[in-house]
């Protein structure tokens, strides 16, 4: 049998089988290639035939023909059968498909070359295509085995092959996906029929009973087949969590279709392969149906989540509908299938630690100790899932609440100039600022100043308690920008972050090698010297990072502690010239210990705020690492 090295150069002899004498340059735009490729390719042609006899001439000013065409009829035969078969895989990504298709539905090594006639490559191809294929099987951890005089084959875990079948040899992208199947899904599952399968799927879970998108159907019916397909070949899974299912009507459905396909696939489905199926009936239908007994505790769980962020926090979102219900239904959904995505790590979880760390730390402490705890247990994935509506709660109560600015405003030009910039600053930030008093300047020399925010000024005035900002009304653009950032940079935040900080509570660790725990409670230990911490701190601190670790990137760390046994609340500062292993492998080298009074919470927010800012800087991480004493730390700050 002939193979050539490319499917094109297969093609090129169909052409030339099939016309008497064909130009080079006819030849050269049908296959959209250059004349000296075609070149290349008819030679290859010539040398593969000339052991049957033939071989391709050029008649001058005419074009390329075949000598002794009849030698190769049978040749010409088989390979146009399989171009009718397999028209649909003539580009290098269906290829590479093809190949792994192969690999991944044969149950014994497959020699090398039946492979290259399966997917009409030549050797040379075939072994690059190997390479190229490695490192996305590697992902899914597996392997392509070779053993000489045998050949190939994929080995690894079924469940893995499952996955990979789903995730890389189905494109679920095409426009057609949802009502159509692909000449690509109908090779993967060559001898199954898919409609038949999509029509029961259809028939036991009914749009009118179950409001499951379309594009999910589809979903799940590939997944039917991937089970029929590899319970066919023997493949089966040795261990598979299964679904929780609270509805009895899902239960019921679900069973029905479990009958059906052994009895209409002549399968038999252990425990194993029935919890995949369901898992996969979960994941992909995300039913809004059930149980009265889930809901009831669902309502319970995040009802004792909303009492713990009132209580530790001080944070009171038993208000917040939106907030409620976007719990329910995410613990609707997520529960569930917890068992299932035990495995499956969530790939927001850096940038949720990153951008919303008091979240994240609302989250970590409202779900420690609940009653669900009994059932699942919630690890920092899950967290950062609730994470995220929590954040989002804080931002529409900051939206809500957010005070006006309290201002006074000084001009010393007279009442029109005053009533000019009143009347400017009132329509500009309407919603921003409250004008309590207007005073000339001798009325500000000689009035008490209480719960002012900040002076805007016309005149240069400076005053060391409350930040001033001038405002030139015959440079009005240049003003309102001024003051635009003076309202955006509270400088009433800045102080209050300030004060969290002092230089008995900065430490600098030089040539230290520890871990985690040891380095906390030696810092604790150094700066119990210092400042007053509760007798249990390091203790605490310790068991609060052993629930979640509070490492945000490969420099910060957050450990902390909340309690009433804490006056005041302080921000204890230690800048490690070594990394501290913290977790696993991970290492850190600035820690911010939190030690926060429960009656003090507001610091936390602002602390949080500032901490967002510079996790999203990296040039300003690197040089707090510079940072050798508590001087320059309190520049670094300002």
């Amino acid at each position: 049998m002939i193979i050539f090295s490319q499917k094109r150069i297969e093609d090129i002899f169909i052409y030339l089988f099939e016309n008497e004498i064909v130009p080079i340059g006819e030849l050269a735009n049908y296959f959209a290639v250059s004349e000296r490729t075609i070149r290349s390719n008819i030679k290859e042609i010539s040398d593969e035939i000339n052991r049957f006899g033939s071989e391709i001439k050029i008649k001058r000013n005419k074009g390329y023909f075949i000598k002794n065409k009849n030698n190769l009829k049978e040749i010409y035969s088989i390979f146009k059968a399989n171009d009718n078969q397999h028209n649909h895989f003539d580009t290098y990504q269906d290829r590479i498909k093809l190949l792994l298709i192969k690999l991944t539905f044969t149950n014994t090594y497959i020699d090398l070359d039946t492979l290259c006639q399966s997917i009409f490559i030549g050797r040379t191809t075939l072994i690059n295509y190997m390479r190229q294929v490695k490192p996305m099987l590697k992902s899914y951890s597996l392997s392509i085995k070779s053993k000489s005089n045998l050949g190939y084959r994929l080995i690894g875990e079924e469940f893995n092959i499952r996955q990979f079948i789903y995730e890389q040899l189905i494109d679920k992208n095409y426009e057609s996906y949802i009502s159509t199947f692909s000449s690509l899904e109908k090779e993967v599952f060559a001898g199954i029929d898919l409609e038949l399968i999509s029509q029961k799927i259809l028939a036991i879970f009914p749009p009118s009973l179950f409001k499951i998108t379309d594009y999910n159907r589809k979903n799940f019916t590939i997944h039917t087949a991937i089970l029929i397909s590899r319970l066919k070949l023997g493949k089966t899974i040795n261990d598979a969590p299964g679904a929780t299912f609270f509805d009895s009507q899902i239960a019921n459905s679900m069973n029905q279709l479990i009958n059906w396909l052994e009895s209409q696939f002549d399968l038999v489905l252990s425990i194993n392969e029935t919890n995949w199926i369901e898992s996969h009936f979960y994941i992909d239908f995300q039913s809004k149906s059930h149980h009265i007994d889930q809901s009831n505790n669902i309502e319970r769980l995040v009802n004792c989540i909303l009492l713990k962020l009132k209580t530790v926090f001080g944070e009171d979102f038993t208000e917040d509908q939106i907030l409620i219900q976007d719990l329910i239904e995410h613990f609707s959904n997520y529960l569930p299938l917890k068992n299932i995505l035990k495995f499956q790590k969530n790939p927001l979880l850096t940038s949720i630690k990153k951008n919303y760390p008091y979240a994240f730390e609302m989250s970590v402490l409202s779900l420690d100790n609940s009653f669900y705890q009994e059932y699942y247990h919630f690890n920092e994935n899950d967290i950062g899932y609730v994470a995220l509506h929590i954040a989002a709660a804080l931002e529409r109560k900051e939206d809500q609440q957010k005070p006006l600015k309290k201002v006074i405003l000084v001009c010393g030009q007279g009442l029109s100039s005053s009533r000019l910039v009143e009347a400017t600053i009132k329509r500009r930030f309407p919603n921003k600022i409250e004008i309590i008093q207007v005073l000339s300047y001798a009325e500000y020399q000689t009035q008490p100043l209480k719960a002012i925010d900040f002076i805007i000024t016309t005149i240069p005035l400076k005053n060391e308690r409350i930040p001033t900002i001038e405002f030139n009304y015959l440079a009005m653009n240049h003003s309102i920008a001024k003051l635009e950032t003076a309202i955006n940079n509270d400088s009433m935040q800045q102080r209050q972050l300030i004060e969290l900080f002092s230089e008995k509570r900065f430490y600098y660790a030089q040539e230290i090698n520890e871990e985690r725990d040891v380095f906390i409670e030696r810092i604790i230990h150094y700066f119990s010297k210092q400042v007053n911490l509760p007798i249990n701190f390091a203790k605490e601190v310790v068991a609060r990072e052993k629930i979640v670790p509070t490492n945000l990137n490969e420099y910060i760390a957050i450990p902390h502690v909340i309690s009433k046994a804490i006056q005041t609340s302080k921000i204890l500062v230690t800048i490690s010239h070594q990394p501290i292993k913290w977790q696993g492998e991970e290492t850190i080298r600035i820690i911010f210990l939190l030690a926060i009074a429960e009656a003090d919470r507001d610091n936390l927010q602002i602390f949080f705020e500032w901490l967002s800012m510079l996790i999203d800087n990296q040039n300003l991480q690197q040089k707090m690492l510079d940072i050798k004493t508590f001087d320059e730390f309190q520049k670094f700050i300002q």
